[in-house]
């Protein structure tokens, strides 16, 4: 007898070998007791097996012309259709005329299996059954995933999902729930079963007033998430928005929150929140992930918050939110745009990909690196993301630092005024980096002039550059 079982999960499978009836295929070199004249079922597989299971396969009889049964008789088994394979596909008939296919491995897809019984000069006949899905391996979004609505109203179309067993065959008939997890907000039909398609519908989902909504959809430890975007009040620059912080806003980092979408022009914006009775905290992100480009609350001092962005053209959303916990009253948001000349000490927040003229005069600030006049800007870098910083100066000679969110010194990046020998000085200093941390990294623009005290570069001191800020 030809064994050509050898999947794991058969061998395993003690109990289908302790219940299939397998007959050893003996050899008898006399051939068959008798000439077979028919060949009829003995012994069928179950009516409706899972798929891709082990289930004890068919066993057949061989008889002779006058009934009587046949024993040497050689049975071929073959998988005539849904994928299976068979254990024995060849069987020698016993004393009784019994053949045993051994155990027959359902095919991975849902739908009919057939196996058939031959012995030469005889009709065969076939087996057939009907298998169903397995257990439930996969939750996946089928539709409604990445909708777009208003804050505080209903998203355009229903969540649905798709529940699968291992082999990708749906599965109907399984519960699945569907939560709210970020965003506020609510879903009618929180429960849903699937139907013969293995797909489960929820009723309207209803935005809550955070711009990210999740919503979790899962049937015990299987899951998948749906997201979706609500678009808040628009930020007009020149305008000012009336706002209150009230407990049925947005929470964000347990304080309440209101979030406002602003389509930036390139350039520099000065972004003002007004509050009297909370300390106000302002947060601008850019909408591709809400990375955060810049935070301010004043350093917690006084009630307002003011900050200054140079960024790129692409949506914005501006936060106004507070620096304590639960705290509420009303406020007045306003957006202008101005001038990106960095002239005093505070820092300029400076958005990945942007590239700034800047002037380095004795009028700048001297507290922000080494004593002397520098332009100090903020950059907020993920853990893990690199950026190459780049300062190109005529007639300065270059020189800037990078200084970690921890306000420790990375780098300061100049090639000490050296003249290389083409004979004209170096004027531009290029680093790479890759945050260790997620944070503000300060670079302080100035020249090696200036923060070296350089006699012999006296034209170095003061003038134009040009900061870059890319990833590489």
């Amino acid at each position: 007898m030809n064994q050509i079982f050898s999947k794991p999960a058969l061998l395993a499978s003690a109990a289908f070998f302790a219940a299939a009836t397998i007959v050893g295929c003996k050899s008898d070199e006399t051939g068959p007791s008798a000439t077979p004249a028919a060949i009829a079922a003995n012994t069928s597989p179950p009516a409706a097996p899972t798929v891709a299971s082990p289930v004890p396969g068919p066993t057949v009889k061989v008889t002779d012309a006058s009934g009587a049964p046949v024993e040497g008789a050689l049975v071929t088994f073959a998988v005539t259709a849904g994928g299976g394979v068979i254990q024995y596909p060849t069987a020698t008939s016993d004393e009784n005329g019994i053949a045993s296919s051994g155990l027959w491995q359902i095919g991975p897809k849902v739908g009919v299996n057939t196996v058939a019984a031959a012995i030469e000069g005889v009709a065969p006949i076939s087996f057939s059954v009907t298998s169903l899905p397995g257990a439930p391996s996969k939750v996946g979004v089928n539709s409604g995933d990445g909708q777009s609505a208003p804050q505080n109203t209903a998203a355009p179309n229903p969540l649905s999902v798709r529940v699968t067993d291992a082999g990708g065959n749906a599965k109907p008939g399984v519960v699945v729930t569907f939560a709210v997890t970020a965003g506020g907000g609510s879903i009618a039909g929180a429960t849903a079963t699937t139907d013969a398609n293995g797909i489960a519908t929820s009723g309207t989902w209803t935005f809550g007033s955070c711009k990210g909504q999740v919503v979790r959809a899962s049937s015990g430890t299987l899951g998948t998430n749906f997201s979706g975007r609500a678009t808040g009040q628009p930020a007009i620059v020149g305008g000012a928005a009336a706002g209150d912080l009230s407990t049925t806003d947005c929470v964000i980092n347990g304080a309440y929150a209101d979030e406002y979408d602003f389509a930036a022009a390139a350039g520099a914006y000065t972004y003002t929140m007004t509050a009297a009775t909370f300390d106000a905290l302002l947060n601008v992100t850019n909408d591709a992930g809400l990375v955060t480009l810049a935070s301010d609350n004043n350093g917690g001092g006084g009630t307002n918050a003011s900050l200054r962005l140079i960024g790129l053209a692409n949506t914005k959303t501006v936060t106004a939110t507070s620096a304590g916990a639960g705290q509420t009253g009303p406020y007045t948001l306003t957006v202008t745009s101005t001038s990106s000349d960095v002239t005093d000490c505070s820092p300029v927040y400076l958005e990945i990909g942007v590239s700034t003229s800047q002037t380095l005069a004795p009028s700048d600030c001297a507290s922000n690196y080494g004593g002397v006049a520098g332009d100090a800007f903020l950059v907020y870098v993920p853990a893990g993301v690199t950026i190459r910083v780049s300062q190109t100066a005529q007639p300065l000679d270059a020189l800037f630092a990078i200084i970690s969110p921890s306000g420790s010194l990375i780098v300061e990046r100049d090639n000490g005024g050296v003249t290389p020998a083409s004979g004209s000085p170096s004027q531009s200093e290029v680093f790479t980096m890759t945050a260790a941390t997620s944070g503000f990294y300060k670079i302080v623009a100035s020249s090696y002039c200036l923060v070296y005290d350089d006699p012999y570069q006296a034209n170095c001191d003061y003038g134009p550059y040009t900061l870059t800020v890319v990833t590489p």
